[in-house]
């Protein structure tokens, strides 16, 4: 009994190892690619875009994934369609609520000077869709679904490498923000199709008491995922207000090596 569960959790560091090894590797080759059609301005400018958009992810998700993955963990199929459905109405209304403020700022900013409000529909939609999959993704691993969990990252960055390729030759930076867009949605279309939570998708099964048990679990670590941005990523708005965009581009540029070597640790 004990070495099975041994096994079991070789098995699931080898998967969780081999997809995070694949999905950063593909991103990092892609690196000659893009460099080889953007200034470093422009890549800045797609940089700083998703830059932003992870920063929006505690704010439109309130981190109901983290509460995604470990409620459903070791619970009937009834519970978990109440789990999964009640955290993904709420994902749903808080991406439409966020959307509506954001066009509310935007209408009521008048100078699009500003980073953010020039490029603020972008951002929003690169973040909804990173929301998207992260929470799929996070309920098939609290589902015990570990390889869906572990394929969706790869197929989201295999997408991604897809849709770049075919795109930013003839649409230089749009094409490379549809295709980070792009990429999570695909991570979470296999993710819910591989996972079968259409199985779990239900509107009868949204139940209020379950959301408020996964709120007052996910709310409290917000706080901490924001904190991690502003550690980890902080630097490139920063970079783009004192220095300029190239700056943030080389920089971005720079930090894909270490990221790589990381996977290592």
């Amino acid at each position: 009994m004990i070495l099975n569960k041994y096994l079991k959790l070789l098995k699931n560091i080898g998967l969780i190892f081999a997809g995070t090894a694949g999905s950063k590797l593909i991103l990092f080759f892609l690196l000659p690619f893009y460099t080889a059609y953007f200034t470093p301005e422009e890549y800045g400018v797609g940089d700083l875009v998703v830059i932003y958009g992870t920063m929006l992810l505690a704010v439109l998700t309130g981190n109901i994934f983290d509460a995604a993955f470990l409620f459903p963990k070791g619970k009937t199929l009834a519970v978990q369609r109440k789990y999964f459905s009640s955290g993904l109405f709420f994902q749903l209304a808080l991406l439409v609520v966020g959307g509506g403020v954001l066009a509310t700022i935007r209408f009521l900013v008048q100078d699009s000077s500003g980073f953010f409000i020039r490029n603020i529909w972008w951002i929003f939609f690169v973040a909804a869709s990173q929301a998207l999959q992260s929470y799929t993704q996070q309920f098939a691993r609290g589902a015990d679904k570990m390889a869906v969990y572990v394929s969706a990252g790869v197929v989201h960055s295999a997408t991604l490498a897809l849709f770049s390729l075919l795109l930013v030759p003839y649409y230089g930076i749009p094409g490379f923000l549809t295709a980070q867009i792009a990429g999570p949605l695909a991570g979470t279309g296999f993710a819910f199709f591989a996972g079968k939570m259409y199985r779990y998708f239900s509107f009868s099964a949204f139940d209020k008491r379950f959301l408020i048990r996964m709120l007052q679990y996910s709310i409290p670590l917000a706080p901490t995922t924001f904190m991690w941005w502003l550690i980890s990523s902080s630097n490139r708005p920063l970079l783009e207000i004192y220095t300029g965009l190239a700056t943030v581009g080389l920089f971005a540029v720079a930090v894909k090596i270490p990221a790589l070597l990381s996977v290592g640790y």
